[in-house]
Formats: C-alpha cells, structure tokens, sequence
C-alpha cells in the first residue's frame, strides 16, 4: 500500500498505518458494498492506494518520485496455442505436475496439510500428491457431520492411503466460537481497505491447531482458485456474443460483471450506484487498452474479474493462515499454470471441459 504525505511517499505491507485523515471514496466504497471488495488500485480512501497482481513499486531515494512496474499480467488474451486437443491435455499434465511438484520441495518433508471437499481442485492437489510419492499428507474437511462433502473427502483419502481428519461445525460451535475474541483480532488484523475479511476457515483452523491435528509448522495447501482459471466462471452470455470489445459493445461486458458480481446487498443495486461501479470498471480497462492482443469479451471479463474479485476477496482466505502463522502454498495459482491456461482456446475452456478430462 503507499499513500503521499507531505509530497513524500510512504509504503506499507498493510494499509492501517496509513489510513490517518483519510477521505472516503464514496466509488469504491458501493463497489465494497455491492461486491465485497474494491476495483483496481483503488482502497476504500481516496488517499491510499494498493499494488495490483505482478506489480514492483520503484522509489526515488528522494522519496517525491516513483514508477510501478509489472513483472507479470495477467493477460488471457495471449495467442491461443494451436496444438490439438491431445496435444494440449499432455501440456496440462507437464504443467499441473510442475506445480505441485514445487508444493512437495516447499514443504521439504513437513506435513502438507489439505483442505479436502468433493471438488474437483482440492481432488487434483491430493491426487498429484500421491504420484508424486508426498508421504506425510494429512487432508481435512468440516461442516455437520454426515454431510457428503465430508463424507466424499473421506473415500478419496482412504482410497490415496492418506490421513484424514473431520472437524464438525454447527451453528452451536460457531455461536460459541464467535464469542471469543479471535474473529475480531482476525477481522482487524486483516483490514485493507480494499476487501471484506473473509471467515471462512477461521473456526477449523482454530480447531486443527489446538486439537494438533495440523502441526504448526505445517504447509497448507489448497485448491484455490482453480476453477476460475481452468474456465468455470466464463460467461455463456458473452460467449454467444463472441467478438472482440468494441465501443458497441463494452456495455455487454460490463452487465455480465454487474449481475454476477454486485447483488450482495439488494437495496443498495440503484442505477446510481451501478454507474459509479461502472466508472471504476471502465477507469480499469483503460489501463490496458494499449496492451496488444486482440482483447475479446470473455478475455476482458476474467482480466476483470481476476485482478478484482480473485486477487483481493478469494485469495484473502489465505490471510487466515497468516493470523495463525502457518505457511501455504496456491499451487493451481503457479506462474507456469496460469501462463498456460492464458493461452488454451476458448472451445478448451468453457465448464473446464479440458480440466476435467485431464483429472
């Protein structure tokens, strides 16, 4: 984060220090509210900033003067490979493989902890896992007990021969959980201004922990967000339009983002809120209009969606692995696996249709 005090630049790794005197930015503030996070670099105060994905922030040593450089974009509207189907599928394989082999050398001989649902990335990390002869793997899942995610997890560690713990979640638990002090420390600790906290391990984390069913110097590792790059949340309504982005139509794009994204709160949905969002939205695809690449619809809603929903509220799950001081690991998040899937063709991508056959 970085704010101008004084005509001098100050860098935080959190915003807190920073937000002394702030205005709200009333923009980004509905975007919060609608959604759950900011647009672009903006942060809920007009005078505080943040670094995007792949971003260097350089200072001059007289502190008044700065450059922020990207060392890697996201960019799914690279040049498609023009590979065949096999081809491509042989490439995910080398690629996946590569990922999580990186996983096993983090963890040098530590316990891997996995967060295990029926899905299908928590499913493919334990899987590579197991042919790549990982050992100490333990896999987890919550919620009531009986419940078929819990229920799935189980048989796919029995079957790889790994361990697997359960720990039960109800509303009673949770009620007495809350009324601890360890949701709010957690929520303070990791206030951006740019995204809710998000709670969602917060309670099992907790509970691995103090039951050492995960040691403290585990490596977490977990699917996220594997769907979203393999091409489950592409749009079937801007695949139908299927064009590069145009004044005509960028309006298009931005209903498709609008109505996925920004509902939360109903009573806030105005055209008057909406335009705001929209303006931000806008601001943002200006900033990569010079970016060559022939930039269709469907390119520029996952840009979008990336760079805001994923970078800053998906991935905040893993701050609750910080707040305990535990180590992690995205492998589905590696740099060689979201370069290759920026460039497999649309007809590859749509409901994960490559994923799945590779899994």
């Amino acid at each position: 984060f970085y704010r101008l005090f004084d005509h001098v630049f100050k860098i935080a790794t959190s915003a807190i220090p920073l937000g002394i005197d702030c205005t709200i930015d009333k923009s980004q503030a509905k975007a919060i509210m609608l959604s759950g996070y900011t647009v672009g670099c903006g942060t809920v105060f007009q005078e505080i900033s943040t670094l995007g994905h792949g971003e260097i922030f350089f200072q001059n040593s007289d502190q008044k003067h700065f450059v922020i450089s990207n060392y890697y974009k996201y960019r799914p509207w690279r040049e498609s490979y023009q590979l065949s189907r096999d081809h491509l599928k042989q490439k995910l394989v080398d690629v996946t493989m590569q990922s999580i082999e990186r996983v096993v050398e983090q963890a040098s001989n530590r316990q891997i902890a996995v967060p295990l649902s029926a899905g299908r990335d928590s499913r493919l990390v334990v899987s590579a896992l197991k042919q790549l002869g990982a050992r100490n793997v333990t896999c987890y899942s919550y919620g009531p007990r009986g419940n078929f995610e819990g229920e799935i997890a189980k048989k796919i560690s029995e079957r790889l021969g790994f361990d697997w713990v359960f720990v039960e979640v109800t509303p009673k638990i949770q009620q007495k959980f809350w009324k601890t002090q360890i949701p709010q420390e957690f929520a303070d600790q990791s206030n951006d201004f740019m995204a809710a906290p998000v709670f969602h391990d917060l309670f099992v984390t907790d509970s691995l922990l103090k039951q050492r069913l995960i040691s403290e110097d585990a490596l977490i590792v977990n699917g996220n967000t594997g769907d979203f790059i393999t091409g489950n949340h592409i749009p079937m309504d801007l695949v139908a339009v299927n064009s590069n982005c145009s004044e005509n139509n960028v309006d298009d794009l931005l209903h498709s983002i609008l109505e996925k994204h920004y509902s939360l709160w109903v009573g806030l949905r105005t055209d008057e809120n909406l335009c705001s969002i929209k303006t931000l939205l806008m601001c943002q695809l200006e900033t990569i209009s010079a970016m060559g690449g022939d930039k269709s619809l469907v390119a520029l809603h996952e840009y979008l969606e990336m760079t805001n929903r994923q970078i800053k509220w998906v991935i905040k799950r893993q701050k609750i692995y910080d707040f305990f001081s535990l180590s992690w690991a995205l492998p589905l998040w590696d740099i060689d696996f979201m370069s290759f899937w920026e460039r497999v063709p649309l007809q590859h991508k749509l409901q994960q249709n490559l994923f799945v056959e590779m899994l």
